[in-house]
């Protein structure tokens, strides 16, 4: 068993509100950026499309960021590939607020997003050096809880900056709001990745990744964890859509309205980590799933209809998106319990599946896109449908660990 470092109570306290703050860098990236597209396309001369593709092009960073960054993290240690992520996206945030063309825009985009990718994805993996069990299970919660404060208030952010200072401001907040991140996290994180545990990045990487994708029962956790963040994400990028251009919302109003879908995911998140107190977290997943399935169907229902009542499609969003509070954590926490000497590459897995399930979902949508506002309650469905599906099918296998992965692998058995 790897030993863990000892941190008091309030060093745990102080570790985990920074790896909040890191985890947040990415939502406060997309979130205060979308505002902003609009005076963007202006600024270039561009179509609206044109800029919407940055968004694309930042997941797709982002995604292979972390894809690198995890097994990065398992041979050279956690606190290394944090700092080199960091320094590339406070470089990137700076150059976004300078640049004059929609190339450099995408260039910048980019380089910005592996940063992001790169400091992210080693976020968990230093949870998981800390912890173990339920309160691995309840941190990861706490950091996701955090985590989901940026998408609450990161609209109101970015239309506060574009009103009073342009949308070059935004690139500029997020260069500095990480320049105290990388301070924080380098005074006050320790490496928790101990030089006996790395191996050789290549041997660990192939290693990793063949004995995560064989279990069958922790590729099914990640990919249902995955498919409910795929939802999550079509409400996101939908949202406009359906506040303000279906049930013509004014647009001042669209951040209240957008962070009130945060707020259940919040609390639910909370509450979350009072259940694990005494109930395993796959129970609580298992439970969030099903909410999720029935909210799902029932925002189909209405959504289907030609006027639906606002209110009604509302709370049936928020009850979507705020169980996310319920599954998130609990899905990464039991997958990284099976794999305490792989979580970079674990975590470079969960990532880039959940971008990946997020992009595919995006791409469907536009293909069934008919000016209406169903499509969206359709591939929230769909998403929570593929979601059940996968977790039940697998619902009573045994989660092998690590180590019995190995063991089978040697022997044949």
């Amino acid at each position: 068993m790897t030993k863990r470092i000892k941190l008091d109570k309030k060093h745990i306290g102080l570790v985990t509100i920074i790896l909040a703050l890191l985890t947040s860098l990415s939502p406060f990236a997309i979130d205060t950026y979308a505002p902003a597209m609009a005076s963007m396309s202006f600024d270039f001369g561009v179509e609206l499309s044109d800029i919407e593709l940055s968004m694309t092009i930042y997941i797709l960073g982002y995604a292979i960021g972390q894809f690198f960054g995890g097994p990065l993290s398992d041979n050279f240690g956690r606190k290394p590939v944090v700092i080199i992520g960091l320094i590339a996206f406070i470089i990137s945030s700076y150059l976004l607020s300078m640049c004059d063309s929609i190339v450099l825009l995408y260039l910048f985009r980019f380089t910005q997003a592996l940063g992001g990718g790169f400091s992210v994805v080693v976020t968990m993996a230093i949870v998981r050096d800390l912890f173990s069990g339920n309160d691995l299970a309840k941190r990861i919660t706490y950091i996701s809880m955090f985590m989901m404060t940026a998408p609450l208030i990161a609209p109101a952010v970015g239309t506060f900056l574009i009103k009073f200072f342009g949308w070059r401001s935004i690139f500029i907040f997020l260069s500095i709001y990480s320049i105290l991140v990388i301070t924080l996290f380098f005074s006050y994180i320790p490496e928790t990745l101990k030089t006996k545990n790395r191996s050789r990045i290549v041997q660990r990487s192939i290693k990793g990744y063949l004995e995560l994708f064989s279990n069958t029962k922790a590729l099914s956790l990640i990919l249902a964890s995955a498919f409910g963040f795929a939802g999550m994400f079509t409400f996101i990028t939908g949202s406009s859509k359906i506040y303000i251009d279906h049930f013509n919302i004014p647009v001042e109003y669209f951040p209240i309205l957008f962070g009130s879908n945060v707020i259940l995911t919040i609390i639910l998140a909370f509450v979350n980590t009072r259940l694990l107190r005494k109930t395993e977290p796959e129970k609580i997943l298992n439970i969030g799933l099903i909410i999720q399935l029935l909210s799902g169907a029932m925002l189909f229902i209405a959504m289907s209809n030609t006027n639906p009542p606002f209110i009604l499609v509302f709370m049936l969003i928020i009850m979507f998106v705020g169980v996310m509070g319920l599954v998130f954590g609990n899905a990464n926490a039991i997958v990284l319990q099976s794999f305490p000497n792989s979580s970079g590459t674990t975590m470079a897995v969960i990532g880039v599946i959940e971008f990946a399930a997020a992009a595919l979902a995006g791409f469907v949508l536009h293909l069934v896109q008919d000016g209406t506002i169903m499509p969206f309650g359709l591939m929230m469905f769909t998403c929570t449908i593929v979601s059940n599906i996968i977790y039940r099918t697998q619902k009573n296998k045994k989660l092998n660990t690590e180590s019995e992965l190995t063991i089978a692998s040697l022997t044949g058995k």
